[in-house]
C-alpha cells in the first residue's frame, strides 16, 4: 500500500517553490473545473498526436483567471476492466497562470510522465481526463484538522537544522483507506524523516480540489 500511496502522491508534482511557501500563501480566489476544460485537454492532445499544424486555442477560462495550482490526469480502461488505471498525471502545487499551465500539463502528463510510455493516438478511445484545481487553502489548528475525502494537506516541520515538507492530494487518503493519523504518519516518512515526532511540531495547511472528469465518449458527444 505504501508504494501505491507514494505513487499516487508523486503523480507529477512539479513545484517551483518550496512547500514551506505554500503553508504561508494567502487564500486564493476559488475557480471551478469544468467539462469544457476537459474537452480542451482532449482537443489539445488529439491535435498534437495528429501533428496538426494549427495551434490550440486558449483554454475556456473566465477573463483574468486567478493563478491556481492545477493537475491534469489521464486514466485508461478497457472493455474487460471495471476500473480506471493511471496513465499519466502532472501538475503543480504552485499558483500558476492557467492559460499556460493547462496546455502544458495536458501534454506533459500524456506524453512525458516518466512512469509511463507516451500516450498514442489509438489509445484515445480508452481514455478519460481530469482537470483538478487546488483551491480553498486554510490553516489547520492541528495536523488532524481536516477531513478524509475532502481535503488535501501540506505538512511542514523542522528537526535540527533541516526542514521537512510533503503533501497528499485530496483523493489519496480516501483511495488508500487511510485514517488521518495514518496519512500524517505516512507524510512524515514521505518527507524523508524516520524519527519520532509529536503532532504539535507539525504545521499543516489543508486545501480542496475542484475536479472534473470527462471520458472519450463524452468528449465526442460535445464536439
Amino acid at each position: 500500500v505504501q508504494a501505491g500511496v507514494q505513487a499516487g502522491v508523486q503523480a507529477g508534482v512539479q513545484a517551483a517553490v518550496s512547500l514551506r511557501e505554500y503553508i504561508l500563501i494567502p487564500q486564493m480566489p476559488p475557480i471551478s473545473s469544468s467539462p469544457e476544460l476537459c474537452a480542451y485537454a482532449f482537443d489539445h492532445l488529439a491535435q498534437t498526436l495528429a501533428n496538426s499544424p494549427s495551434s490550440p486555442s486558449r483554454p475556456p477560462l473566465p477573463p483574468s483567471p486567478p493563478r491556481t495550482p492545477v493537475f491534469v490526469t489521464w486514466e485508461t480502461s478497457s472493455s474487460s476492466q471495471q476500473r480506471w488505471d493511471l496513465r499519466g498525471c502532472i501538475g503543480t502545487l504552485s499558483p500558476s497562470d492557467l492559460t499556460r499551465s493547462i496546455p502544458e500539463y495536458t501534454l506533459t502528463s500524456a506524453l512525458r510522465d516518466r512512469r509511463f510510455n507516451p500516450i498514442t493516438a489509438p489509445e484515445l478511445p480508452s481514455l478519460r481526463v481530469s482537470v483538478s484545481f487546488l483551491v480553498n487553502y486554510e490553516d489547520c489548528s492541528n495536523c488532524y484538522d481536516w477531513e478524509v475525502g475532502v481535503h488535501g494537506i501540506i505538512i511542514h516541520f523542522v528537526k535540527g537544522s533541516r526542514e521537512f515538507s510533503a503533501t497528499y492530494l485530496p483523493e489519496v487518503a480516501k483511495e488508500h483507506r487511510m485514517s488521518k493519523e495514518e496519512a500524517v504518519g505516512s507524510l512524515v516518512r514521505k518527507a524523508g524523516y524516520e524519527g519520532k515526532i509529536s503532532a504539535d511540531e507539525i504545521s499543516t495547511r489543508r486545501y480542496q480540489s475542484s475536479k472534473c472528469t470527462l471520458t472519450y465518449a463524452e468528449w465526442q458527444a460535445m464536439r
